[in-house]
């Protein structure tokens, strides 16, 4: 009975603690971020600075090791890296979510975890970081976005959401979603090639993304929705210049169709990924996915 009341109080004291923890880590990111921002602002970006910068990155991973704790993805490295790539705001790859990065023994896929905490506060962070639309404040619903992963995993691409994929939960989780994507520095238009779940259980977050196996194929009616707006941003270009204007407001018509156009081509593969032979692979290879993930 005295055993039992020890791990008892030692179990409230780690659930008790873990807000506390996560506050503590994000006091000290943060100030890291205000140091290496003044220092960038100075013009300092000199050996030593970078050494300095290094060794907060180091320390950050530290405390995610003991907010995080032991992790085991099946298939995936034992020893997981901070996800941080630079702690100095305004860089390329500045504000990615806070956790640890694990990659596939076979170099295809990589997966990172966080606590439910960190999540949380990342996401109250990034509401309005690029302004409108704001990023949803609930998790289920940003993960609907391609905002969410471009923010917090792709730094040098946007993530482009194509279809959800349906997948089953592991034992005990609190929910697991899969979607197939494409990231791309343009329009996303062309054959998504990545697959991304997210599994929520036991107050950590774990994100996982590899390639798609199956031959997954261009859809043709879809290739003509875009082709349809390709034509009339095209058109419209193509009449400015031969009248020789010079309009921004024609400008932001074309960039309005563009952006009108990718929408309507990733909401028909949504609607008819389903239908095509290659679509059984893709659930069974996300499936596969999030069962790493228990």
């Amino acid at each position: 009975m005295k055993v039992f009341a020890i791990a008892l109080l030692a179990l409230v004291s780690i659930a008790a603690g873990s807000p506390a923890q996560e506050q503590d880590y994000l006091a000290s990111r943060d100030a890291f971020v205000a140091r290496f921002t003044a220092e960038a602002a100075a013009g300092n970006f000199g050996d030593e600075v970078m050494a300095a910068h290094q060794e907060a990155l180091d320390e950050l991973e530290a405390q995610l090791r003991d907010l995080i704790g032991p992790v085991t993805l099946d298939g995936f490295s034992s020893e997981g890296a901070v996800s941080l790539e630079t702690l100095f705001d305004g860089d390329l790859g500045f504000g990615l979510l806070d956790g640890l990065t694990f990659g596939m023994d076979d170099g295809g896929a990589r997966a990172l975890i966080t606590t439910s905490g960190l999540v949380d506060a990342w996401l109250v962070a990034h509401r309005d970081w690029w302004g409108t639309p704001a990023m949803p404040g609930e998790l289920r619903d940003a993960l609907d976005t391609g905002a969410f992963y471009t923010q917090a995993i792709s730094a040098d691409a946007a993530v482009a959401r194509f279809a959800e994929i349906p997948v089953t939960p592991p034992a005990g989780a609190d929910f697991a979603y899969a979607m197939l994507d494409l990231r791309s520095q343009d329009v996303a238009i062309g054959v998504p090639d990545e697959i991304i779940v997210a599994v929520l259980a036991d107050g950590l977050f774990t994100l996982a993304s590899a390639p798609v196996t199956s031959p997954v194929t261009a859809i043709a009616a879809c290739d003509a929705v875009w082709q349809d707006y390709e034509a009339r941003a095209t058109a419209l270009s193509e009449g400015g210049q031969d009248a020789g204007a010079d309009d921004d407001s024609r400008f932001d018509e074309i960039g309005r169709i563009y952006a009108e156009g990718e929408a309507a081509f990733h909401a028909c593969y949504g609607a008819q990924v389903e239908d095509q032979d290659f679509y059984p692979g893709l659930v069974s290879q996300a499936q596969a996915l999030v069962d790493r993930l228990r």
